[in-house]
């Protein structure tokens, strides 16, 4: 048995290595006498559990629980009890050492929130905590509890992961029901996750469902893989008797497929996989299924919540003239390029505007903001325009509007800078938010045999970029303000985007073979951001969570999976496939695409994002009213915006096969 020292359990010689926790548990609770829904609101999160220490026996007498702690092999198991009769919520509070924490020593042995997992009927829940040093974590429960909770970061914008929790029972407010006085979970340090899968099979003594492709078309197999002693699996209610440690299914069921391994009538740990007629299908829906109401429900920007129009553009394009997207396109081209100024700063994040503007910004900068990522995007919506409307006023503003960005926010090194920093004086770059070197080899390469002069100053301008990128190895700067809380931040958008941006270039200006190698490496690293639940819209998903503070119910922070932007890596691994040739890269590019496109309901709708959490972080203060309730997967409302990303990505990796429109 680990006993307590110093407050703190002693992890055994040649077990944990490396710090798992940074601080010391306590038991978390909240008690039936009161109500979290009248406390005071702080940010990130619905309301403010309590904390009880534990003494050198591993007893906190407030609430009069009690916590053991055995060495199971190379891990944990813990046994957590209470006799008290006044506990609402309970559960234990787990400071592991998050990515970026304070005193928590390098980030490459940190830990992120990796991959969490529950059935469909709440039994059997997991958690995978991912770190560089390849030193991860898997969390299992081993009694029924009501879930876990997230503790996110109070700075930054919720940000960064703080502490993690384990829970019994739900305060009294999320109306599970739940009274229970004891409950059991084990932790283990494993090599990766299917290892973790492995290891929380023999530790239930239950089989496990998993996969390498989150989705097929309608009619074609899909490989499972069966983890434990398994003698069947169902295909969402059809039963198939198996042997061995595979089997292969046709699906022919549309839209998610659950299949469930049994062993002697037992059924074990599931997985879900999403089930289509055909991609060029998929893309016609889900443009017809954009709508007004949902595109009023965000701030309209041009960066992530006009995607759709690229996206019907690249359609076009492609299929044919669609009358309905044609005057969609339009009225936004009309409001991209509009030249009142008074109507400009009602569209102000939308419009281009072609005079020099009040507050000293340069013609053909968007309408009074420096967020230059809607530049960006502005600039890829009209280049697509003028490809298809061949409408001279759309590529005049296109190559005006990028000739305004490189000129302002170019340095000689070639990294993008958006101004000095307030409180620390540094420049602040934002060389890699949202993969802002795509529309400069855009235009390049659409300049080739047509202008010269402009294509070497955009085949210029993307050569140092890529270079500045490739100088800058292993430092992310992404567009957050800067806290004294924590650690330098490793955000997940601009690790991919890095790689991304390397490899868009050399796919398509010229393969450098050492920025290829350096783009590789980056990926390697940040597969630990890379979500690995068998869940269709959960499996390749890269770590964001911040989101949900604008997006889907807007009651964030909380994991925001099978999010548009995983679609950087998604991206990255497919052009990693095209300069290199390995098809594990195609593989993994399919997980990323498919856990976006697993997001469109039957009827066609999207969502801007599938939801982990039980229990979302609040929204911004003041202004949001927190719902009281265990999530849904998905949130209330669809989306019609940046859930179309993934087709203006799609569109460009699949140009070469138009006609099968599938991800070969």
């Amino acid at each position: 048995m680990l006993i307590f020292k110093d407050n703190r359990v002693l992890f055994a010689d040649n077990s944990f290595k490396n710090a798992v926790m940074v601080g010391d548990m306590q038991i978390s609770y909240t008690l039936k006498s009161e109500d979290v829904t009248k406390q005071e609101r702080v940010e990130c999160t619905p309301y403010v559990s309590h904390k009880d220490n534990f003494d050198e026996n591993g007893y906190a007498k407030n609430t009069k629980s009690r916590l053991k702690v055995y060495q199971n092999g190379d891990g944990l198991n813990f046994f957590v009890s209470t006799l008290s009769d006044e506990l609402s919520e309970f559960g234990i509070y787990l400071p592991f050492n998050f990515m970026s924490k304070k005193g928590g020593g390098k980030w490459q042995e940190q830990y992120l929130f990796n991959s969490p997992y529950q059935s469909i009927d709440n039994r059997y829940i997991y958690c995978y905590f991912s770190s560089p040093s390849g030193r991860n974590l898997m969390l299992v429960a081993t009694s029924e509890v009501d879930g876990w909770k997230m503790d996110y970061s109070p700075y930054v914008g919720g940000h960064f992961f703080d502490n993690f929790k384990i829970l019994a029972n739900f305060d009294k407010a999320y109306s599970t029901g739940s009274e229970r006085k004891e409950f059991s979970f084990s932790l283990f340090e494993v090599e990766s996750f299917e290892k973790g899968l492995e290891k929380l099979s023999e530790t239930l003594n239950l089989p496990v469902a998993y996969y390498s492709q989150n989705a097929v078309k309608q009619g074609e197999k899909i490989k499972i893989h069966l983890i434990g002693n398994c003698d069947g699996v169902y295909l969402n209610e059809q039963f198939f008797k198996t042997c061995g440690s595979q089997i292969e299914l046709e699906l022919t069921k549309l839209q998610d497929n659950r299949i469930t391994p049994v062993y002697n009538g037992v059924k074990g740990l599931d997985c879900t996989v999403y089930c289509y007629k055909s991609l060029p299908e998929l893309y016609n829906v889900s443009m017809n299924t954009v709508c007004e109401s949902d595109l009023r429900a965000t701030d309209g920007n041009l960066c992530e919540h006009q995607c759709w129009a690229s996206a019907m553009l690249r359609y076009m394009l492609r299929y044919g003239k669609v009358e309905k997207y044609e005057d969609m396109v339009t009225k936004l081209l009309d409001i991209i390029t509009e030249q009142d100024e008074e109507k400009a700063k009602i569209y102000h994040d939308i419009t281009i505007f072609n005079k020099k503007q009040q507050n000293g910004l340069p013609p053909y900068h968007i309408y009074g903001s420096t967020r230059i990522q809607e530049q960006c995007f502005g600039i890829t919506i009209l280049l697509d325009a003028y490809k298809y409307f061949k409408n001279q006023k759309y590529l005049d503003y296109a190559i005006n509007a990028l000739n305004t960005f490189i000129d302002t926010y170019q340095a000689e090194s070639g990294a993008i800078i958006r101004g000095v920093s307030k409180d620390s004086g540094m420049p602040i770059e934002y060389s890699t938010v949202c993969c802002l070197i795509i529309p400069i080899i855009d235009m390049a390469n659409f300049f080739k045999d047509k202008d010269e002069s402009l294509y070497q100053k955009y085949k210029n301008s993307a050569s140092k970029l890529a270079h500045h990128l490739y100088l800058r190895g292993y430092t992310f700067p992404t567009e957050t303000d800067e806290t004294s809380e924590a650690e330098e931040e490793m955000e997940d958008g601009s690790i991919s985007c890095t790689a991304l941006s390397l490899l868009y270039y050399c796919a398509k200006i010229e393969k450098v073979d050492k920025y290829v190698d350096c783009a590789l490496d980056i990926l390697k690293v940040h597969e630990s951001w890379v979500t690995q639940t068998p869940i269709a819209q959960m499996y390749r998903s890269s770590l964001r969570w911040w989101e949900t503070r604008w997006e889907g119910d807007k009651d964030g922070p909380a994991l925001c999976m099978g999010h548009a932007w995983s679609i950087w890596r998604a991206e990255a691994d497919y052009w990693a496939y095209a300069v290199t040739g390995d098809k594990k890269f195609l593989e993994k590019a399919r997980g990323g695409f498919f856990g976006n496109m697993a997001k469109i309901n039957e009827k066609g709708q999207s969502y801007a994002i599938y939801q982990a959490d039980y229990i979302t972080g609040g929204g911004f203060l003041p202004g949001v009213t927190v719902k009281y309730k265990v999530v849904n997967k998905y949130p209330n409302q669809t989306d019609s915006g940046l859930s179309r990303y993934l087709w203006i990505r799609y569109a460009e990796i699949t140009e070469n096969n138009p006609e099968k429109g599938e991800i070969i």
